[in-house]
């Protein structure tokens, strides 16, 4: 493990967490799939909210529920990254975002058709993946915080853990989710206006 982090390149642990965000991708759409109930439209509000696609409840509707779907992981990240449950906290949450992405992705599928799915690689698609890279790159940074308080807990390392960091990276991140959601937000209004 040490060889493959001396090398120039992708983190170790991004390309964890990348496996376990494909992961809760796959057994969320499988959870959709092999649903004893089909999926009804009322249900699909609630996995849905980041895909949200009704352009009458106003720009600042659409705005907000694909922010949220990606702020909420974000804050978990960042409040537990700080402390040493972030080491059992941050891989959940990089889980659970991939369970509600295929559950998400794969519930449109189901209750709307193809036409709504490809619909969605270009008004979702570019700014989730966007969002997911964001929040992939924030995980792995946190989870080393979350290591290193840990570290501090058990007297296995000196020095503290920087706080403002962690607030700084957290405060680019947010701006970045922030940009992807206006982004996210004016392609949901064009595809209304020329689909």
């Amino acid at each position: 493990m040490d060889k493959l982090q001396k090398q120039p390149g992708i983190p170790v642990c991004v390309l964890l967490f990348s496996v376990l965000l494909l992961l809760g991708v796959w057994i969320g759409s499988l959870f959709v799939q092999l649903s004893d109930e089909p999926v009804a439209q009322d249900q699909t509000a609630v996995l849905l909210n980041g895909m949200f696609r009704d352009v009458s409840a106003g720009y600042l509707r659409v705005f907000s529920a694909f922010l949220f779907d990606f702020l909420f992981y974000l804050l978990l990240v960042f409040l537990f990254g700080m402390t040493f449950l972030g080491i059992g906290v941050i891989p959940a949450a990089v889980f659970f975002r991939g369970f509600t992405l295929g559950a998400s992705l794969s519930a449109l599928l189901v209750t709307e058709g193809m036409g709504a799915y490809f619909q969605g690689w270009m008004t979702y698609l570019p700014a989730a993946a966007f969002c997911t890279l964001v929040f992939l790159l924030f995980s792995e940074r946190a989870f080393g915080v979350s290591l290193r308080s840990a570290g501090l807990l058990f007297k296995k390392v000196s020095g503290a853990v920087s706080v403002k960091n962690c607030g700084v990276q957290f405060l680019f991140a947010l701006l970045l989710l922030l940009f992807a959601a206006a982004v996210r937000c004016g392609c949901v209004f064009l595809a209304a206006i020329f689909i």
